[in-house]
């Protein structure tokens, strides 16, 4: 019964506030123009450029060269996966810096993921050397002003032991590089950077093919175990004198 009065009250102040409010004012016949003026034509607004999509896998080209053996296949997988000190520990094989990334030329090798976990000498960092790492524009932590402050370690890693890896397993050195994008400072010459944990690249061989001295081996590395797509990863190997050094390591959409 409270609820209907309550409703009944309401609706007689409405009623009220309504017959209270002073009626809108309708416009005399003189003030209404005798036509629409026209709305000016507006600037067409071009859609906003969406972000540029990545490109297009191209297929799996065919090589056709001479397959390899079984134990040829085991001798690379061997060769280029983690390996165990033989107390089932795992080691960092050189090999892992070259699968982090794609390219057509190691010389176009992704640096800053080539070096990533790439093992220090151990050096410990001091204040005055990350001083000065901080006026590098590579270096990315502008809101640390100390070291202690940073989130992370910092690692320096020696230019001299880099451009060794890389000059027995790509005949190349950092130089042949774009390092534009990691922080190094000469007086120390090290490149620097700053991981808290520790992964390595990997690629599991399953066939190949020899053309001449050239071996392309198809697989899978880490990067494409989540691929959307039915693709095959390819590694390419120059042999020289019973040493093996990368040409390229690229992803394909399966014919």
């Amino acid at each position: 019964m409270n609820r209907l009065i309550t409703i009944f009250l309401a609706f007689v102040l409405v009623l009220g506030f309504a017959a209270c409010s002073e009626p809108e004012k309708l416009p005399e016949k003189d003030d209404i123009p005798e036509s629409v003026p026209e709305v000016p034509e507006q600037e067409e607004v071009s859609e906003p450029v969406s972000e540029e999509e990545p490109p297009e896998i191209k297929t799996l080209p065919e090589i056709d060269g001479e397959p390899l053996s079984d134990e040829e296949i085991e001798f690379f997988n061997d060769m280029i996966n983690p390996i165990t000190d033989g107390k089932g520990n795992m080691e960092q094989n050189p090999w892992g810096h070259f699968f982090m990334s794609y390219y057509d030329n190691v010389r176009e090798i992704n640096f800053p993921s080539f070096i990533a976990y790439f093992p220090s000498d151990g050096s410990k960092v001091e204040e005055e050397e990350f001083q000065k790492l901080r006026e590098i524009e590579a270096w990315g932590f502008d809101n640390c002003e100390t070291l202690e402050e940073m989130p992370v370690p910092v690692h320096s890693i020696s230019k001299k032991d880099v451009d060794a890896v890389l000059m027995e397993y790509a005949g190349i050195t950092s130089d042949d590089l774009d390092t534009s994008a990691v922080a190094y400072l000469e007086e120390y010459d090290c490149y620097y950077t700053s991981t808290s944990d520790f992964a390595w690249g990997m690629f599991i061989c399953s066939g190949g093919e020899r053309i001449g001295n050239t071996i392309y081996l198809y697989g899978e590395s880490e990067l494409s175990f989540y691929s959307d797509e039915e693709t095959t990863d390819m590694l390419v190997l120059i042999e020289e004198e019973g040493s093996y050094k990368i040409v390229s390591h690229q992803h394909y959409k399966n014919p």
